[in-house]
């Protein structure tokens, strides 16, 4: 039997402990109810004590606080009290949210000062964005970005390769990486010339691209 019982101070009731001994293994004979002297893994269910194994482990999501004890030499009597505000019920507590009337939506002041922060990630853009969903959508993104903008890319020659055109209300704007003939760009140096007529505004950017390997699947 374990040397220890754990009590809701709130209901004066005993309640569930489940206790793991980490370095413990039953099959060896090594094997603590409770090691004093190593860590002992504690999980506190509120629910009230049983030794019914079948009611605990129906009752897991029960599970409050997960204490790790690095060394418990008490003696009998002794008792540790935890007292932490504001508990959190899960199904008991119930949360409502509203919003405030903010006034105006749009400013086309705020939009206009926006296109300072306009920027473009990953930049330099080296064989792979941690966003992309597999090997064949390859892209970089624009943010801050005004709801409708042109946004062309040319390369140090002077040449245009795409020319993408925004009309969405998200901050957010992607290239593909692709010319206008839906191939992937040449690695090197790109420019992209982003013009907000509605904010006459224009904001020019500079883009690494550094693409990855092809392997043709069949030749």
């Amino acid at each position: 039997r374990v040397p220890i019982e754990v009590w809701n101070i709130d209901t004066g009731e005993q309640v569930q402990i489940q206790i793991y001994d980490r370095k413990g293994d039953p099959t060896s004979g090594e094997y603590q109810a409770w090691n004093p002297h190593d860590r002992m893994y504690t999980n506190f269910i509120n629910i009230p004590y049983t030794e019914d194994q079948d009611s605990i482990e129906a009752h897991l999501n029960d599970m409050t606080w997960n204490l790790v004890w690095w060394t418990s030499e008490f003696v009998k009597g002794e008792k540790v009290t935890i007292v932490y505000p504001n508990p959190i019920l899960l199904g008991v507590d119930k949360f409502s949210f509203s919003t405030a009337d903010m006034g105006e939506t749009y400013s086309a002041t705020k939009a206009a000062a926006d296109v300072e922060k306009i920027n473009v990630f990953p930049n330099p853009y080296y064989a792979q964005n941690a966003l992309e969903p597999d090997r064949f959508n390859r892209f970089v993104t624009f943010n801050h970005m005004p709801p409708k903008a042109t946004v062309r890319i040319f390369n140090l020659a002077g040449v245009q390769v795409r020319k993408l055109v925004k009309n969405d209300d998200t901050q957010f704007f992607q290239w593909d990486l692709q010319n206008e003939s839906q191939l992937p760009v040449a690695s090197g140096m790109y420019i992209a010339y982003i013009d907000m007529p509605e904010l006459s505004k224009t904001k020019v950017l500079k883009i690494m691209v550094i693409q990855a390997e092809q392997v043709l699947e069949y030749y």
